[in-house]
């Protein structure tokens, strides 16, 4: 999980991202319930909104995000 502030908007990966998952949350429990989406890029870019209602966004293995 980001362990700093992130402004609700749009963000995407660099292209050629493999392997990166990530996952909008309601909690910080680490409960399943927890997620209100995820999603893995097996190869190509991933893009997520971040909604000003999330409570967090866990990422790993996806490199740098960029805000549009």
């Amino acid at each position: 999980m980001v362990d700093s502030y992130v402004e609700p908007g749009i963000y995407t990966t660099q292209p050629g991202s493999w392997g990166c998952y990530w996952a909008r949350v309601s909690g910080t429990s680490g409960e399943f319930h927890d997620i209100i989406t995820n999603g893995f890029v097996d190869e190509g870019q991933a893009l997520v909104t971040i909604a000003e209602t999330d409570v967090a966004f866990e990422t790993s293995g996806c490199g740098a995000w960029e805000g549009q």
